[in-house]
């Protein structure tokens, strides 16, 4: 049984679970409502911004129930599809490092493009179609298009969701008997309370 957890950061730059659940189906109709469902923990506050795996499903969903929030493709679970994706070509390596290169060291969205383009034309990848969806998309994944949006410093999921379940460790969630381990998530949440009571007195 999938289980879906939403992570961000406080103001300590601390990664924090804001709510979990549990998940019969990976598809629009069950993450609509658990994405409904979930606000209404939150004192019915949505999110402004959202970095999610690259989903269609999650992805229509956002747009459905959060049609204002700004979402972004999680940087790295892309970046992990390179290898898969481009290296029955040629000169593989060189490709891969000038993706990277192009990806984090362009600076606006006009020097992504034309630096994008012509590796395109330099290694004759116009029939790649991973390659050309994600141009097309360039808008939901390359930090020069994202600029407008504050995002804690963050691009993947990887990092936050990451510390954030290291506080999950000393939990297990029974394969059978759930109930009794909602008085778990209750402990989590108290410990994070803690975390932040510390931190902001240590700045004080």
């Amino acid at each position: 049984m999938p289980f879906a957890a939403f992570v961000g950061v406080n103001h300590h730059e601390q990664s924090t679970l804001f709510g979990c659940g549990l998940i019969s189906n990976e598809d629009t109709e069950t993450y609509i409502w658990l994405f409904q469902s979930w606000p209404m923990c939150m004192s019915s506050c949505a999110p402004t911004s959202i970095i999610f795996d690259l989903d269609k499903a999650m992805q229509k969903t956002i747009e459905i129930v959060f049609p204002d929030a700004r979402h972004r493709w999680c940087l790295w679970h892309i970046l992990k599809m390179l290898p898969e994706k481009i290296e029955s070509f040629k000169n593989y390596e060189d490709i891969k490092s000038r993706v990277l290169n192009i990806v984090y060291e362009s600076l606006t969205r006009d020097e992504f493009e034309d630096r994008w383009n012509e590796l395109i034309n330099m290694y004759g990848l116009h029939a790649n179609e991973w390659l050309l969806r994600l141009y097309d998309e360039r808008g939901s994944w390359v930090p020069a298009f994202l600029k407008d949006t504050f995002w804690a410093g963050l691009s993947t999921t990887q990092r936050n969701a990451a510390k954030a379940f290291e506080r999950l460790e000393s939990y297990r969630f029974a394969q059978v008997d759930v109930p009794p381990n909602y008085d778990h998530d209750g402990n989590i949440l108290a410990t994070q309370e803690s975390i932040v009571i510390e931190s902001n007195s240590q700045i004080q």
